[in-house]
């Protein structure tokens, strides 16, 4: 049996990949089981980029073929904020927790009007060899913003907390899991990752 690397410490997300993958015949690894702590510098200026480049450089480092996954919010009406730094939203540029992302993007929203208050999540994921080979595939969630937020949001996914899908006329986080799995922007990028992922896992 071979080993996939999640290339994240974030357990909502490793939860997700797994959820999405979970009938592939493999061990999974996360990032805190083979090295705790280790970080990559998420320079690069599209989702796209640093994706592959938090897959290529963990690959590398633990010789481990990996997932890792970029993305974040974009709010049309106010130029695609916040865009790549979703979660750097604070004026310094730090890193904020999910409770600070949530209190700054209210009230970002606040200031839109009712027809602007749409968004797109934009997921990219993407798979990495040791040896530097790198595929990335890209899922989009489009739907509107509400000002109140929801009342129960995972650890992890902060922008969700305002996530309203008319489709289903109620939240995101309110949808059954296989409501969700039917607009996931997730499992749409890993559903395109898969076949490079399956070709990898069948070769000798």
């Amino acid at each position: 049996m071979k080993t996939l690397l999640i290339g994240t410490s974030n357990t909502a997300k490793v939860a997700e990949v797994q959820r999405y993958l979970s009938d592939l015949d493999v061990e999974w690894k996360t990032l805190g089981d083979v090295v705790p702590g280790f970080d990559v510098n998420e320079t690069e200026e599209t989702f796209e980029g640093n994706a592959k480049k938090k897959a290529t450089e963990i690959a590398r480092h633990t010789h481990l073929p990996t997932i890792s996954g970029d993305g974040g919010l974009e709010i049309p009406a106010l130029g695609g904020w916040p865009g790549v730094k979703s979660r750097r939203v604070k004026d310094d540029g730090s890193e904020a927790t999910d409770e600070e992302i949530i209190e700054i993007a209210r009230k970002r929203i606040e200031t839109l009007s009712e027809s602007d208050r749409t968004f797109r999540f934009v997921s990219v994921f993407a798979f990495a060899l040791p040896n530097g080979t790198v595929t990335a595939a890209r899922g989009e969630l489009v739907g509107d913003l509400t000002l109140t937020t929801h009342s129960h949001v995972p650890h992890g996914f902060p922008y969700r907390a305002f996530w309203w899908m008319p489709a289903f006329n109620k939240y995101f986080l309110d949808l059954s899991k296989e409501e969700q799995a039917t607009i996931s922007h997730n499992k749409f990028a890993l559903d395109q990752l898969r076949p490079t992922i399956e070709a990898y896992l069948e070769s000798a």
